[in-house]
């Protein structure tokens, strides 16, 4: 093999170097684009997500009795205080807003799951009186609640 001529030499050096600055400025713009894309997946994923208002279809409380904080039964029971304690604390940690427990808000959702509402007579044998207490029947408030 014969030596390479300094002319050959200086063309193969520049040819090579063309090459190296023409990747480094394909990666540098790879680069750029991962970093874009990751400021973006950044933002997506540390937004909270939009809180509902009250004109969605599938309400707070929908939600509240198809997740798994609930057991339905014909048996079971829960006090309303109880009831609404645990609705609260899903709409708080679920970000969505928990509307009052009004009887044109509860109805559907309630008759779709067979609930009802009942206000009951009981006696307070500390106090010594008859007071009254609302219950929701068919529902009560699951182990992992």
């Amino acid at each position: 093999m014969s030596p390479i001529t300094e002319e050959q030499y200086n063309w193969l050096f520049k040819n090579i170097l063309e090459h190296l600055v023409e990747a480094h400025s394909q990666l540098a713009a790879k680069d750029k684009l991962l970093a874009t894309k990751d400021r973006q997946i950044q933002k997506l994923t540390s937004e909270k997500p939009p809180r509902c208002d009250n004109t969605e279809v599938a309400s707070s409380l929908e939600a509240f009795l198809d997740s798994e904080m609930v057991e339905y039964g014909p048996d079971y029971h829960i006090l309303q205080t109880e009831f609404q304690t645990l609705y609260k604390k899903y709409c708080k940690s679920h970000d969505v807003v928990a509307r009052a427990l009004k009887k044109d808000y509860y109805e559907e959702p309630f008759t779709k799951k067979y609930i009802t509402k009942r206000r009951e007579e009981e006696f307070d044998l500390i106090a010594n009186i008859t007071k009254s207490v609302n219950r929701i029947m068919g529902v009560r408030a699951s182990a992992q609640a």
